[in-house]
C-alpha cells in the first residue's frame, strides 16, 4: 500500500490515489477531499472507477471515512463511476460538480443511501444509482428509514417507481426533484409532512396518491410535473402552497376537500388542459387572481353554496359553475355527474362502483384506482340513476 503525506495542502494525506482530510484525530474520522490547496490546484486527480473505502490507515492509525467534502471531485470529467462505503454520512456542496462523464453511483444498500446528508448529489450527473453493481429502477424503501431526506433521490434518472412503507413520516424538500422517469407514487398515511419542491420536475409522473394525514400541500410540490393528469387533495388539507401545481400542463381535474381554506398564488398556473375543479368547501377558500391561469374549466360546488361561489371574487370568474355534488353521509365519498359521466372520489382503492338506471338496469361499473372511479353512461339529462359504492347507494339526477 502506497502511503504519502503532502504538507501545506488541503489534504492531510493520500492513500491509493484518494485524498483525505482528518476531521477528528480523537474520533479517527476523515473525509475525502481534492488534491492541493484548492479545488483548482489540479484537474482530473480522480479518474475512471473510484472506490471509497470504509476505513483507511495512515501513520499507524485507522480512520473511518464518513464524508465527501465540498468540491472533492470538482471537474473530474474523467471520473466514470464512484462506489460509496457503508460508513458514509454526508456529501458536501459541489462535491461532484463538473463530473460530466460519471455513469454509475454504487451503494452498498438503500438504508445507507437514505441515511446520507446531501448538500449535493452525484446523481445530478450520473446515469444510474446501483446496488450491488446493478441499476435500480423500482425502489422499496427499507423499514428502518423514517424520513426521505433532502436531495436523496434528486435527478435519479433510472427511478421509475418507489414504495414507501408505513414507518416513513416525512419527505424533505427536493427529495425526488427531477426524477424524470418516475411514473407513479403512493404516499402512505404515515407521512404527515412533505417539504417544498419534493416532486418538482418529475415530468413522467402521471398519478399520485397523497397521504390522508397531510394538513398542507407545500410550495412547488408538483411544479412542472407535465404528465400529471388528475389530483385528489385529501380531506384534512387546509392550504395549498404557491406554485404547488404550476406547469402541470396535462392536469385535467382537481378535487379539493371540504377542509381547504387557502390556495396560494400561481398554485394552478399554466395548467392549460384543466377541465374540472371540484370543491367541497362550504366557504370559498381564499385565492388570488393568479391562482388559476385558465377560468374556462367547469367549477363544481356543493348545492347549497352555489350562490356564494357565484358572487365571490375571484371564484366568480370561472366561466361555468355547476352544482351536483352529493355527499353520501355514511361514507367519506363524493359523487359527481357530468353529462352522464359519474365520478366517485374518496373511496378506497379497489372499491366497486356500479351505476343503475331507475328500472334496475346496470349502466356501468368500475373499480376505484387512486381513490377515483369514473363510469360513462348513456343516461339522458334529467333522468335519475342509482350509484352504488361498495354496499351503499344513492340516487342522483343527471
Amino acid at each position: 500500500m502506497l502511503l504519502c503525506c503532502v504538507s501545506a495542502s488541503a489534504e492531510d494525506f493520500s492513500v491509493d490515489g484518494i485524498y483525505y482530510n482528518i476531521v477528528s484525530s480523537e474520533d479517527l474520522v476523515v473525509e475525502v477531499t481534492f488534491r492541493g490547496d484548492n479545488p483548482n490546484s489540479y484537474s482530473n486527480e480522480y479518474t475512471g472507477n473510484v472506490v471509497i473505502p470504509e476505513k483507511v490507515t495512515y501513520n499507524g492509525k485507522t480512520y473511518s471515512v464518513t464524508s465527501i467534502g465540498f468540491f472533492a471531485f470538482d471537474n473530474c470529467s474523467s471520473l466514470t463511476s464512484i462506489t460509496l462505503p457503508n460508513s458514509l454520512k454526508s456529501i458536501g456542496e459541489y462535491a461532484f460538480a463538473g463530473c460530466s462523464n460519471i455513469k454509475d453511483v454504487n451503494i452498498p444498500n438503500l438504508s445507507v443511501w437514505c441515511g446520507i446528508k446531501f448538500e449535493s448529489n452525484p446523481l445530478s450527473y450520473a446515469q444510474n444509482l446501483c446496488v450491488d453493481g446493478k441499476p435500480i429502477s423500482d425502489v422499496v424503501i427499507p423499514d428502518d428509514v423514517t424520513c426521505i431526506k433532502k436531495w436523496t433521490f434528486a435527478s435519479c434518472k433510472n427511478l421509475k417507481s418507489i414504495k414507501l412503507h408505513n414507518n416513513v413520516s416525512s419527505i424533505d424538500s427536493l427529495a425526488f426533484y427531477k426524477c424524470i422517469n418516475l411514473k407513479t407514487i403512493e404516499i402512505p398515511n404515515s407521512v404527515t409532512k412533505i417539504d417544498i419542491d419534493a416532486f418538482s420536475y418529475c415530468t413522467s409522473l402521471t398519478s399520485v396518491k397523497l397521504s390522508e394525514n397531510l394538513t398542507s400541500i407545500p410550495d412547488g410540490l408538483f411544479y412542472n410535473c407535465t404528465s400529471l393528469s388528475s389530483i385528489n387533495i385529501p380531506e384534512g388539507v387546509a392550504s395549498i402552497g404557491i406554485y404547488a401545481f404550476y406547469g402541470c400542463s396535462s392536469l385535467e381535474s382537481i378535487f379539493l376537500p371540504e377542509t381547504i381554506v387557502n390556495i396560494g398564488e400561481c398554485a394552478f398556473q399554466q395548467c392549460n388542459t384543466l377541465k374540472s375543479v371540484t370543491i367541497l368547501a362550504q366557504t370559498p377558500p381564499a385565492i388570488d387572481y393568479n391562482t388559476f391561469s385558465y377560468w374556462n374549466a367547469v367549477l363544481y360546488v356543493p348545492n347549497d353554496v352555489f350562490g356564494i361561489y357565484k358572487s365571490t371574487n375571484p371564484w366568480m370568474y370561472f366561466e361555468t359553475i355547476k352544482t351536483g355534488i352529493v355527499d353520501i353521509t355514511s361514507l367519506p365519498v363524493m359523487v359527481q355527474n357530468n353529462g352522464g359521466a359519474i365520478t366517485v372520489t374518496g373511496a378506497d382503492d379497489g372499491t366497486m362502483v356500479e351505476v343503475y338506471g331507475i328500472s334496475g338496469a346496470k349502466l356501468g361499473e368500475a373499480k376505484t384506482a387512486f381513490n377515483t372511479a369514473t363510469i360513462q353512461t348513456d343516461a339522458q339529462a334529467g333522468s335519475v340513476v342509482i350509484v352504488k359504492v361498495g354496499n351503499k347507494s344513492i340516487k342522483i339526477r343527471i
